[in-house]
Order: structure tokens, then C-alpha cells, then sequence
């Protein structure tokens, strides 16, 4: 008798586990969706680009700054400093920079190491947790935390090149508070180091609700301000601009 009642507990306790797993499943699915949701505000079509200008606060001091990004992964920033542009970028292939100061080159380089890690980590266009199976990602729903003063839903990403991400996204409104990874250390360009980005000052552009202000951390640290006074969506962006060329 004993022996049969072991059998049903561990019918019952596989049965439990299964239903868990769907219902987990699809509260991740539900959360995604209020995210697609909130960015695209009113528009009915997908976000496929994004031309961000404004400045970027680091240090005491104001930089212009200029982001170009592209599904499904083309990313470029231009940071300028003295009359000099500072390049990171990845094309799909290649992550490379252009850093014409001492110890760098004003010709196109190609990183390696952290510095293109760190890079290839932040070219997906689409958050890690968007179609994460189809990218070879595993995401996972973690529960709820307080992220300044907002109770967010946390998803958490695990890439496949086993890097580990980590979104935080209201849950009132599915936009991203916060995301924590990893990245490069601005004054140890090999070293990477958890940051935290948070998001804020909201706007709809063209119909996608677009954050215009960027704040990064490390260590509960402010390191940079981003502040987008100028946001483009869903322009024609030629792909060579993220292109690697030695003649640039």
C-alpha cells in the first residue's frame, strides 16, 4: 500500500510540475507581450531602426553623442571629445572602433577581448527576451522587484554565448526600467564589470514609446548620462555605415 501511495505522490508531484511549468511559461509570454505592447504605442507596424542624437555626461563633462541602430543587430556610437570622434560599432561580423587618442588610432580597428564582448552584447536590436528561443537564448520569469520606486517584472536571459542579462520592466506600464550585464569599465577597457542601465523620460515618436534618457551604473555609481533630445525611428539606414572599412 505504502509502495502504491509513493507511486500516486510522484504521479501527482510530476503532474504539479508540468502544470507549473506551462502556467510560468505563459506568464513570461503575457509579460513580453505587455512590453511589445507599451513601445508600440500606436503604431501598427515593428520597430526596424533607431537614430538617437543628443549628449552624453560623463566625468563633468558634455559630449555629443550620436546612436544608429538597426535589426537585427547593427549597432554604431559616436561619441565626440575634443573635435574628435570616438567609434564603437559592430556590422553582424565585426565589432570595431575608431579611438583617435593616445594609446588608439584614428584608422578603424578591429576589438578584441572585453572591449568585444561588451560591443556584441549591446548590438541586438531586439531585447535578448524578444523570441529568446529562436535566438538560442533561455529567459526566464523571476518574479517581481522594486527598481526606483517601481515594481517590475525580472527576466531573466541567459545568451548563448552564456552571458547573462537581466531585465526589470514595469509592471503597470511592460516598459524597461532596467537592464543589468555585462560591459566594459570606463577607465579599465578590459575589464568587464556589471552595469546597470536604467531608462526614463518616455516619449512617443511615430507611434513607438522611446525612452530619451539613459542613465548608466556600476556599483550603484553613476558613471554616464545620456539625454536623446533628437530620436528617429524607423528610417532608411544603409547598412555600410556600420560596415568595418579601412578607408572610414
Amino acid at each position: 500500500m505504502k509502495k502504491h501511495t509513493w507511486v500516486i505522490r510522484g504521479i501527482l508531484l510530476g503532474v504539479y510540475c508540468l502544470v507549473a511549468q506551462l502556467t510560468y511559461a505563459q506568464t513570461l509570454k503575457e509579460v513580453i507581450a505587455l512590453h511589445q505592447k507599451s513601445v508600440q504605442a500606436t503604431s501598427k507596424s515593428k520597430l526596424t531602426s533607431m537614430v538617437l542624437k543628443g549628449t552624453t555626461t560623463m566625468g563633468g563633462m558634455e559630449f555629443v553623442t550620436q546612436v544608429y541602430r538597426k535589426t537585427p543587430h547593427f549597432f554604431k556610437v559616436e561619441v565626440t571629445i575634443q573635435g574628435k570622434t570616438l567609434v564603437n560599432a559592430y556590422d553582424g561580423a565585426n565589432a570595431w572602433q575608431i579611438y583617435p587618442f593616445p594609446g588608439g588610432s584614428d584608422k578603424p580597428q578591429y576589438m578584441a577581448g572585453a572591449a568585444k564582448t561588451s560591443t556584441i552584447i549591446d548590438a541586438d536590436f531586439e531585447y535578448e527576451f524578444i523570441d529568446a528561443a529562436k535566438k538560442g537564448h533561455k529567459a526566464t520569469l523571476e518574479g517581481t522587484e522594486e527598481v526606483e520606486g517601481s515594481t517590475c517584472y525580472k527576466i531573466k536571459v541567459v545568451r548563448k554565448d552564456q552571458q547573462v542579462k537581466t531585465f526589470f520592466l514595469d509592471t503597470d506600464s511592460g516598459v524597461l526600467i532596467m537592464a543589468r550585464g555585462k560591459s566594459v569599465h570606463p577607465m579599465k577597457p578590459d575589464v568587464l564589470v556589471e552595469k546597470e542601465t536604467y531608462q526614463s523620460d518616455f516619449k512617443e515618436v511615430n507611434g513607438y514609446m522611446i525612452a530619451h534618457y539613459m542613465e548608466e551604473r556600476i556599483d550603484g555609481k553613476v558613471i554616464a548620462k545620456m539625454q536623446f533630445d533628437s530620436v528617429q525611428v524607423n528610417e532608411k539606414i544603409p547598412n555600410k555605415i556600420f560596415t568595418f572599412s579601412e578607408k572610414q
